[in-house]
């Protein structure tokens, strides 16, 4: 039971910080605790700007290899698009001279 009841407490502690990460409840808090949430978000903000300047980066690369491969899909679309033109085309002309 001891287990439980720490378990318990765990999840609401987590709860709470989760709370004040998205900025709200924080009427409790003192003038450090709010400093130090602010470093924390400022931190965390830092990193995911980094993650994306990095995926913008790789980006183009990753267009660059896709294309190719877009390249041919759509070519194979088109000769697809093409051959139902002139089967249809032709069916057209073959019912109208029957």
């Amino acid at each position: 039971m001891k287990e439980i009841d720490s378990l318990k407490d765990r999840i609401t502690k987590l709860q709470l910080r989760q709370m004040r990460m998205l900025g709200k409840d924080l009427s409790n808090l003192s003038l450090k605790e709010v400093q130090q949430l602010e470093k924390q978000l400022s931190e965390s903000l830092l990193s995911v700007k980094a993650k994306k300047d990095q995926l913008l980066m790789e980006q183009p690369e990753h267009s660059r290899r896709q294309q190719p491969r877009f390249l041919l899909r759509r070519t194979g679309l088109q000769v697809l698009m093409e051959t139902a033109t002139v089967n249809s085309t032709k069916h057209i002309l073959m019912l109208l001279c029957t």
